[in-house]
């Protein structure tokens, strides 16, 4: 069971309402609403940063021949993924890597640790390939990402009643990753596939990091986050920072930066730059 947000149209407004319903049309995405956990917005990201076990090493499942390619998808301005078909004829985003860095090891455990954990995050699956020292991840395939809603728009901004629910769902999703330990640091609107329900799933987290409970909790470094995150996404306290080789800076106050120009975004359909 998730809880998923819904309206009933009164007259030319709609009032959302959390409504707990059995929802599996867009994906297989579970929740662990059995084990504490409740896709209501109720998160408290105060406190102390959780413990969290990633495996090791990653999991792989091994792709087989059956996978066609139909093309590239561009979401957005982001990187270019492969358009597949797999084995069971549904269509499937895949984004091929290489082994070897730490960083991409990191990944690997992070996108397992959050994978089908939450409505509103995308499932992933790790695959090898048939080429040696190379894997690649797959998600279910969306046509739009929130970038492509705003531009079919013609940047005049979405409607009240789609950006309270987008709202929301990008929030629960961004709370979600931090209870769970992590931050994305790449909230962006290219980052935000819709369903063709309407409903955020949140993807791309090949910025996210860990967070250290036994070190700085919540707080990382500037030259870490400078690495990381877009500096057009980073909140002003960070650019007032006196000493940028030793401070460091809170990341819930970054993740709620981005989240706030996603939402700018969305009422007003101007881009980040302008």
């Amino acid at each position: 069971m998730e809880t998923q947000l819904n309206y009933d149209k009164q007259g030319d407004e709609s009032l959302y309402t959390s409504q707990i319903v059995q929802d599996d049309k867009d994906d297989d995405t579970q929740s662990e609403s059995s084990i504490g956990f409740h896709s209501d917005c109720s998160y408290s990201i105060d406190g102390d940063v959780p413990k969290t076990s990633l495996s090791s090493p990653p999991n792989f499942a091994d792709i087989g021949n059956n996978w066609i390619k139909k093309g590239d998808f561009h979401p957005g301005n982001s990187e270019k993924l492969g358009l597949y078909t797999d084995e069971n004829g549904k269509r499937r985003l895949v984004k091929s890597e290489d082994e070897g860095s730490d960083d991409k090891e990191d990944l690997l455990r992070i996108l397992e640790s959050l994978s089908r954990r939450h409505k509103n995050i995308v499932r992933f699956q790790l695959y090898r390939t048939q080429n040696p020292g190379q894997y690649c991840i797959a998600m279910p395939y969306f046509e739009t990402t929130l970038t492509g809603m705003l531009e079919s728009q013609g940047r005049n901004g979405l409607s009240i009643n789609f950006v309270k629910k987008a709202a929301l769902q990008l929030l629960d999703a961004v709370s979600f990753v931090l209870i769970k330990g992590f931050a994305h640091l790449g909230v962006k609107k290219d980052n935000i596939l819709l369903t063709p329900r309407g409903n955020v799933k949140l993807t791309d987290f090949d910025a996210c990091i860990s967070l250290d409970p036994n070190n700085q909790g919540y707080f990382v470094s500037y030259k870490e986050l400078e690495r990381k995150c877009q500096q057009i996404y980073w909140p002003p306290e960070m650019e007032r920072m006196e000493n940028k080789d030793s401070d460091k800076f809170d990341v819930r106050y970054v993740e709620s930066w981005m989240c706030g120009i996603v939402i700018f975004e969305m009422l007003l359909g101007k881009l980040s730059e302008c």
